[in-house]
């Protein structure tokens, strides 16, 4: 059975976040409780679709668009893409939400949100679920130090909005950044990754957004607080590692750090690529039912 979803608009402390929401198909007979998901970078909520189908039909679902992605606001010229900025975005959702043990699922960098999130708020999350997000290596001084000479010589200032022509080569800008997307998912993300305007259509998502700037800050946020995130996941998760990612030997690190995480922490891997829960969703979608199936076990 479709489900119908809505579009909401959520608050924060410096604008408003845009999602997809999915309320149940029966009445839930328990306290208000949810799933949150948040997709990668330079994604949508729309990336989601293909496996709302795989979540029982009485679980509410918020699929997230982050800010400067879909139809979400974009920081300010003076407020960069922080990871930390995005982190402290989602908490405020959570709040806003006020869910009573609320599941998180994240692709790639919202599976790192999601883990992190997750160490954080140990006592209100209630499992997590990462598709293909990497359990970053420790980073070398040296590249981190050339990250930020990089980011002090870049000019930045207002960004210039290319404006294309029909949505087929919005299609083909997204296929652009994203090469092992198939066209089917990449004309999915453009639902909700680009708007009509005079002319043609331009993306919603923020063009200025730096995109080595997020993946060196949450390079870092790892190596700092690694052992504080291994000794506050306790509630069961499960960790999917797509074996042709372009991310997968960072990835071997979760199968080290995934018996320290929970005996309820689940490892699959599954053939395709990073984005396979969107090419094809099959495999995931049975490995989220199953996971979703079984009881909470107690802590000991």
């Amino acid at each position: 059975m479709n489900r119908s979803y809505k579009e909401v608009k959520i608050p924060v402390s410096w604008g408003t976040l845009a999602g997809k929401l999915w309320l149940p198909n029966c009445p839930q007979t328990t306290k208000l409780s949810g799933v949150l998901m948040m997709h990668g970078i330079l994604d949508n909520a729309s990336s989601f679709d293909p496996l709302i189908k795989y979540f029982p039909q009485e679980m509410t679902l918020l699929s997230l668009d982050l800010a400067g992605h879909g139809f979400s606001d974009h920081y300010s010229e003076k407020l960069s893409y922080q990871y930390f900025s995005l982190l402290s975005d989602v908490i405020e959702v959570l709040r806003f939400l006020s869910w009573e043990k609320p599941i998180l699922v994240g692709h790639s960098l919202g599976g790192v949100l999601a883990i992190n999130i997750a160490a954080i708020l140990p006592d209100k999350i209630g499992k997590i679920i990462i598709l293909d997000g990497s359990y970053p290596p420790k980073i070398r001084y040296e590249l981190f130090s050339a990250y930020m000479s990089r980011l002090y010589e870049t000019e930045i200032g207002p960004n210039k909005e290319k404006i294309y022509s029909t949505k087929l080569a919005v299609v083909e800008r997204i296929l652009e950044g994203h090469p092992d997307l198939s066209r089917s998912s990449a004309e999915i993300l453009s639902t909700r990754g680009c708007r009509e305007v005079n002319g043609g259509y331009i993306l919603t998502r923020d063009i200025g957004i730096p995109k080595i700037l997020l993946f060196y800050s949450r390079y870092v946020f790892w190596k700092v607080l690694d052992q504080f995130i291994l000794d506050n996941i306790t509630m069961p998760a499960l960790f999917t590692i797509s074996e042709e990612s372009f991310q997968f030997t960072h990835q071997k690190e979760i199968e080290k750090a995934g018996i320290k995480l929970s005996p309820t922490t689940r490892l699959e891997y599954v053939k395709g690529g990073h984005q396979v829960h969107m090419d094809d969703p099959r495999e995931i979608g049975k490995l989220i039912t199953t996971f979703l199936e079984q009881k909470r076990k107690s802590k000991l």
